[in-house]
């Protein structure tokens, strides 16, 4: 995966991203789909201070796969950098633009996977909670499901992440005026202790000056408590436009991947791994960004698939996990015997991607592709609008 060559970076394809985000949607598909081998196995189970290995031993081959979870943090470096890349290159960069942009790109999609989870093929009724089917339509249309746990989790476990990733939209300027006003390397390293105080010490205060037991959501699920993560992304953008050293370009890929996998398995430092997985995406960019080679060469067959699957990766992000539950479910139900068994189940819930992707690739054509173009028309009058 190289980098197409031209003159002008402002105006270079990165070709990469997409077998990027390929890798990234994979992992999270296979990290959902452990959950069917038993009760929450995505997430290896804690001992005193680190994670336990699986019983039986067997399922070791498949531990791996309980990091694809991080593809969530893969794609938020990702975001992060494209989106500071697609604002900063325009001649006459504004807000309105930005949004108007943003609204049309992930919105429409996001909607129709709503509408269709909360009353088509719905997980659970909206009702459940402690909050009317109304107001749990109320926040998921807004964006703010993540505001608290009744929520977050209600019609589309994925769903948790679309809000965060809006709400980081709606405070991106903030963060373009701490760059203009500290400079980027001042502004990330505030960011960066931010996350890490939210991540540590804030849950740590909290529990132990309250009577509960588990870490509030407007602390845990806080777009700032993502807001580094996502912001290296931009700087990253910034320095590679400015044609600037790159951020992460020199680090080490091994040192971030053994901070990440270790934050992971130990518990006092577990909150951190996402943000050391994020760091580690950038660094892999940032690399690829310096037309680095890598010993590990990916088959070119891979590299198309990968590719392919990119494109499709927000469809197929808003689509695969309920689709998922709904297939293992019906097995059951059809035949109870046979899936009593984990392995039945886990092998199912992995085949529910040889129907997912096409209809993932239904939803990017007719709702993703039009939505995007809809915005740019949109966007186009808005601005005869305003010449005339």
């Amino acid at each position: 995966m190289q980098l197409e060559q031209t003159s002008d970076r402002r105006n270079t394809y990165i070709d990469f991203l997409d077998p990027i985000r390929g890798f990234a949607i994979i992992g999270v598909f296979i990290f959902h789909a452990l959950d069917a081998l038993a009760d929450n196995y995505a997430q290896l189970p804690w001992g005193d201070w680190f994670r336990t290995l699986p019983t039986p031993r067997w399922l070791l081959l498949v531990t791996p796969g309980t990091l694809g979870w991080a593809g969530v943090a893969v794609f938020f470096a990702v975001s992060g950098f494209c989106i500071h890349l697609s604002f900063a290159r325009g001649r006459q960069p504004n807000f309105t633009t930005f949004f108007l942009r943003r609204f049309f790109r992930i919105y429409p999609p996001y909607l129709f996977a709503l509408i269709l989870f909360a009353f088509i093929i719905p997980r659970r009724e909206l009702a459940s909670g402690p909050f009317s089917a109304w107001t749990q339509l109320g926040v998921h249309l807004a964006l703010i499901n993540n505001i608290d746990i009744h929520s977050i989790y209600r019609v589309n476990n994925s769903f948790w992440s679309i809000a965060i990733e809006a709400q980081l939209y709606v405070i991106y300027p903030a963060l373009l005026f701490l760059a203009s006003k500290f400079g980027w390397r001042k502004s990330l390293a505030g960011l960066a202790v931010l996350e890490v105080f939210l991540r540590l010490v804030a849950p740590a205060l909290f529990l132990s000056f309250t009577a509960q037991t588990r870490i509030p959501t407007w602390i845990e699920f806080s777009p700032f408590t993502y807001w580094y993560s996502w912001s290296i992304g931009a700087w990253l953008a910034e320095a590679y436009l400015l044609k600037q050293p790159l951020p992460f370009a020199r680090s080490s890929l091994w040192l971030w991947f053994a901070l990440a996998v270790g934050t992971y398995c130990f518990k006092p430092l577990y909150p951190l791994s996402f943000m050391f997985f994020a760091i580690l995406s950038t660094t892999w960019i940032a690399k690829l960004l310096n037309g680095e080679q890598f010993k590990l060469q990916v088959p070119q067959f891979c590299t198309t698939y990968l590719s392919r699957i990119g494109l499709l990766s927000y469809s197929i992000y808003l689509l695969h996990q309920p689709l998922m539950e709904q297939l293992v479910m019906l097995m059951i139900r059809l035949r109870p015997s046979l899936f009593a068994d984990p392995v039945p189940k886990f092998l199912v819930a992995l085949s529910a991607w040889l129907f997912i992707v096409p209809l993932s690739a239904l939803l990017y054509r007719y709702c993703e592709l039009p939505s995007i173009r809809l915005g740019k028309i949109v966007i186009e009058k808005l601005g005869t609008a305003k010449a005339q």
